[in-house]
């Protein structure tokens, strides 16, 4: 694993195997588990039309996926997130990011009160933005299923989500590339593609 880049948040890297890439991240985090993940941590992404009994199902498909926090609706989101890809699409399947911590400070006073009231996060209660012993925490996604509870806080997340979509990044993914970001403030997608893209991911927590 050798690291290329690190720009503004977004560390890229290449990699050969996955056995490397979990030597190289179990001496700094700890594995976070997932349902769709293996026994040691790693889910293996890669287009399956057929099966609906993944957590995000369309995560397994030829489909964008929009911006969002892995875990938003948990407890307890995992605090980075890798994604590495094994086998690059024919065709797009690049990686989106952006930065809420910059969206957040480009946002009026009020939509950022508001963003700390509750939401409907998949049929669970948090705020988009909550501090958590000076760490803040980002919950964000849209697919339908973060639902402000208020006209003001509907108003706050447009806003919000307007603010990411304009400062957010389009980062190329050829075969054995992958990057790391800080999942708690960043959030991430990937573009509709072609081909047999396959991808790792894992989740990630600070020793």
């Amino acid at each position: 694993m050798r690291f290329i880049d690190h720009d503004d948040g977004v560390l890229r890297f290449t990699w050969r195997h996955a056995a490397e890439l979990l030597d190289a991240v179990c001496g700094i985090f700890k594995i976070v588990e997932h349902p769709d993940a293996d026994g040691a941590g790693v889910t293996r992404i890669v287009p399956d039309h057929r099966r609906t009994n993944h957590s995000s199902p369309l995560g397994f498909t030829h489909h964008e996926l929009n911006l969002h926090t892995d875990g938003s609706a948990t407890s307890n989101p995992a605090e980075y997130l890798l994604v590495a890809v094994e086998q690059a699409a024919s065709y797009g399947g690049d990686a989106i990011v952006a930065d809420c911590t910059k969206a957040y400070a480009k946002l009026s006073a009020r939509a950022k009160n508001q963003l700390e009231e509750s939401f409907s996060f998949a049929g669970t209660m948090w705020p988009v933005y909550m501090n958590n012993a000076d760490q803040p925490i980002f919950r964000y996604r849209s697919d339908g299923q973060l639902l402000p509870q208020t006209n003001a806080s509907a108003k706050a997340l447009d806003e919000f989500r307007t603010i990411l979509l304009s400062n957010s990044c389009q980062i190329s993914l050829p075969s054995n590339h992958g990057y790391l970001v800080k999942n708690h403030t960043w959030t991430h997608g990937r573009t509709t593609f072609q081909g047999d893209r396959i991808a790792l991911r894992i989740l990630l927590d600070r020793r």
